[in-house]
């Protein structure tokens, strides 16, 4: 091809060259003009009125607008389109439907396998946990190791469970445990009582000051110990009431166990009168005991004398029992006892106070003040 044109009417330039300028040279461009065609202009022609870039065309490509230089500019664009005028968002449908079925063949499913795992999963560690229960209680394992042993182990599988069905979904686990890690911090600094409450559950269940089913006193209750949670510890009163403890409250305090022996004291305090028959009493009261089918043999009852009173010779009847016999016992001899000393004219003496008056009282005193007080009125 040559390298000069004949401008404006045959275009012989290369490819190299392919634009033909007003002085009849090939040009690889149009430099600081305009082009129309392969031909480089000063101006655009009438035939190609708008310019768009460097190049004239006879109408602005789609998308653009000319303004009132015939420049041609893109189009701004609207937050609406026709479709929204009528009240249609301008969505591609096929997109959606094409990336609505991607994410229920991927995504969905495995979360719908999950779910259905989750439910099996936790059905069989219920099972094995309650069997596991009943095998630990069969071999007459403590009750209390029984309980909160099951419900530990049970908890535990259950989170590695979900743990699993996490990580199968497709959540990255890093980030939960980032996140737990600092909803931990706050909700320790939040909760310092419960985790107090916690350490002192952990605390009873291992060193099991008590056990399930026996009668302890603390923090001014008292009753046989129903369940023992890792928070809180259940006993239910003789009046069959339920208080709850908190088992850090408990495990710092002091804790009275009136089960763990087999045997217990029944302490009951008699009173006599100054003037009865010391031995007399003793005997009676030792006879009393000793008749009671429920009260040991050894050790055997005891009699003693523990206080002299303002009104009363104070006596002390000890007598041992069964631990489950204790408040048979307790209500037995508490009205055998008074029955005894009653069959024997001894006087179980109250509180009374002697007077003893070593002047005489002049009786009318009163009556003369009045006297006196009505004579000086008349005067």
């Amino acid at each position: 091809m040559a390298n000069t044109c004949t401008y404006n009417t045959v275009n012989e330039c290369s490819e190299a060259t392919p634009f033909c300028d007003d002085t009849n040279n090939c040009v690889a461009e149009c430099t600081d003009k305009y082009y129309t065609g392969n031909y480089c202009v000063t101006d655009c022609p009438t035939e190609y009125p708008y310019l768009n870039g460097t190049a004239c065309l006879d109408a602005c490509p789609s998308g653009f607008k000319a303004d009132a230089d015939n420049i041609c500019k893109a189009e701004a664009k609207n937050s609406s389109s026709d479709d929204d005028d009528n009240g249609i968002l301008n969505i591609n449908w096929e997109d959606l439907w094409t990336q609505i079925i991607k994410w229920c063949t991927s995504t969905g499913l495995r979360i719908i396998i999950a779910i259905i795992l989750l439910i099996i999963c936790f059905k069989i560690i219920n099972f094995i946990c309650r069997r596991l229960f009943k095998v630990m209680k069969n071999r007459d394992v403590d009750i209390t190791l029984c309980k909160v042993g099951s419900t530990t182990l049970k908890y535990l599988l259950k989170l590695l469970v979900v743990v699993s069905l996490i990580t199968y979904v497709g959540i990255e686990t890093a980030s939960i445990s980032a996140l737990v890690a600092a909803f931990g911090v706050a909700l320790g600094l939040a909760l310092q009582g419960a985790l107090a409450n916690l350490a002192g559950g952990i605390i009873i269940i291992v060193t099991r000051p008590f056990v399930i089913g026996d009668y302890i006193v603390s923090t001014g209750e008292e009753g046989t110990v129903e369940d023992i949670k890792l928070f809180y510890t259940y006993i239910r009163t003789v009046d069959n009431c339920l208080v709850f403890i908190p088992n850090g409250t408990l495990a710092n305090g002091v804790i009275v166990n009136k089960s763990v022996k087999p045997t217990r004291r029944v302490d009951i305090i008699m009173s006599v009168a100054y003037s009865t028959n010391i031995e007399l009493a003793k005997n009676v009261l030792l006879k009393t005991c000793k008749k009671n089918r429920l009260v040991l043999k050894d050790p055997a009852p005891e009699i003693h004398t523990c206080c002299y009173a303002s009104s009363s010779i104070d006596l002390t009847v000890r007598s041992w029992c069964n631990n489950a016999d204790y408040w048979t016992v307790y209500w037995d001899l508490m009205e055998d006892l008074k029955k005894a000393l009653d069959s024997k004219g001894i006087e179980i003496p109250f509180t009374q106070v002697d007077l003893n008056v070593n002047a005489p009282i002049d009786l009318n005193v009163k009556k003369r003040t009045g006297s006196d007080a009505a004579a000086k009125k008349e005067e």
